[in-house]
């Protein structure tokens, strides 16, 4: 029986369509950092997100990329993949404006709740560590 070859993973051609991992394997591709696809994927930025809302500033701020080359390098390609992408022009000519805007309040929204659950984590572990009794044991002792 012959080997048959595995199915190679076919990437939709619009940058819209990609998913999380899409996009971060595109951005550690264009720019030789993990660290960026990594920190893409902790955002859980997709095709469309990095098409609609990244720029210089969120980059830095909230994605956390530092180095301005870095993030030059990143919005240049950006710009080529809005112009070639097909679902960014209905966007920009605002189709689908309303629906955009509510993806993006649910990963803002997905962030901010990341972010409490690593506080809550770690406020679990200074207290394992430290016998400290945080905001539970406060709340528990009237304070």
């Amino acid at each position: 029986m012959p080997v048959q070859p595995k199915p190679t993973v076919q990437r939709p051609d619009d940058p819209w369509e990609w998913d999380v991992e899409q996009a971060a394997h595109e951005l550690v591709r264009i720019t030789g950092i993990h660290a960026v696809g990594e920190a893409f994927r902790a955002h859980r930025i997709d095709g469309a997100c990095l098409l609609t809302a990244i720029t210089k500033e969120s980059l830095k701020t909230e994605v956390g990329i530092i180095p301005i080359e870095t993030r030059e390098v990143i919005l240049k390609q950006v710009m080529c993949w809005r112009a070639r992408s097909e679902c960014y022009a209905v966007y920009a000519e605002g189709g689908n404006q309303r629906r955009m805007n509510d993806r993006l309040k649910g990963l803002v929204e997905d962030y901010r709740l990341q972010q409490e659950f690593k506080r809550v984590i770690w406020e679990v572990e200074q207290r394992r560590v430290t016998g400290w009794p945080g905001r539970w044991g406060e709340i528990g002792r009237g304070v």
